[in-house]
């Protein structure tokens, strides 16, 4: 009777089946707001006993954490006159009323300063930092990124769903070549999974803290009108003129003149 070979621990198209669930999952990763789904392994082989793939209820879950339904960034700009010489005690005072609000100071400069504040208590802030002078001009933007963060939500699961499938691969590879080819894929999903968590960090951070960027300029002086060097305010009153041509005054040219 034939010898037959033993059966291999991890079937030989397992590594290439794992590749192709791992690329599904990143593969909009690299997109601009590009919306994705939980995606179906494509491998024909059952998974691994204890081995968990993305669902729908883990489509709103990163490492335990819910996500809130409405993200909004917000950033104002103020232009603000304030007497001369107070310059940079008003730019005092509104550090002293972001800090107050539970914000803290961004940047400083000599006819401005960058804060950033909670956003729950923005207009708050923005409301009493009005108050220390005259505004000239006044904006605020807001800008959604509920859909952006929920997308990232999504990806970082399927992503994660990948890694771990191919570390389970990797675990039973016994083909040099095949484990090369997965820890290749291992490294470029690992980058992924970095780059969308950092964009997540960014967005939240944004979002849980508004920016307020406030430009001061002094009030000029005002100053009176003299005439000469005596000091003495110009008269209104109207000069007379004597022409030499008497045709010249009947047309008017004095009263013109004047």
């Amino acid at each position: 009777m034939p010898a037959t070979a033993a059966p291999s621990s991890v079937p030989s198209d397992a590594p290439q089946a794992a590749m192709a669930e791992s690329v599904q999952a990143t593969e909009s990763s690299s997109g601009s707001g590009a919306k994705t789904t939980a995606t179906t392994p494509v491998t024909t082989q059952p998974a691994p006993a204890g081995a968990k793939t993305a669902s729908t209820t883990d489509q709103k879950k990163t490492d335990g954490a819910q996500s809130p339904d409405f993200l909004i960034m917000y950033n104002g700009d103020v232009a603000m006159m304030v007497e001369d010489g107070k310059v940079s005690s008003t730019l005092d005072k509104i550090i002293d009323v972001s800090e107050g609000a539970g914000g803290h100071l961004g940047t400083r400069r000599d006819l401005g300063v960058t804060v950033r504040v909670p956003s729950a208590r923005f207009r708050e802030t923005l409301a009493k930092i009005s108050e220390l002078g005259e505004i000239t001009h006044q904006s605020v933007t807001a800008e959604d990124v509920s859909e952006e963060y929920h997308d990232a939500e999504v990806r970082l699961v399927n992503m994660k769903a990948a890694q771990k499938r191919l570390q389970e691969f990797l675990a039973k590879s016994a083909n040099m070549n095949d484990m090369l080819t997965l820890e290749r894929e291992l490294e470029r999903i690992s980058m992924d999974i970095d780059r969308v968590e950092g964009r997540m960090r960014f967005l939240k951070e944004h979002v849980a803290f508004s920016t307020l960027t406030i430009a001061l300029m002094a009030r000029p002086k005002s100053q009176a009108v003299v005439a000469g060097g005596g000091g003495k305010p110009v008269s209104s009153s109207p000069r007379i003129m004597h022409l030499q041509a008497e045709w010249l005054d009947n047309l008017g040219m004095d009263k013109l003149v004047n």
